[in-house]
């Protein structure tokens, strides 16, 4: 998330929420189900982030070397 422009968060949310809807129900429903993070739904959701955010088209924040 530390990439995304802040203005852009919003849609950062109601985007991936979209796509987790319609691409990873399994993964929703198990963490409904448990209803926590487990190491392993936590790992899954940080590579679903990583290229969902370099698909999304969404403003990014240019980084400084």
């Amino acid at each position: 998330m530390d990439k995304v422009v802040t203005s852009e968060i919003s849609k950062f949310e109601a985007k991936f929420l979209n796509h987790l809807r319609t691409n990873h129900p399994k993964l929703l429903e198990a963490i409904r189900t448990s209803g926590e993070l487990t190491k392993q739904t936590e790992n899954e959701l940080k590579g679903l982030i990583e290229s969902f955010l370099a698909e999304s088209g969404l403003a990014m924040k240019a980084w400084e070397k």
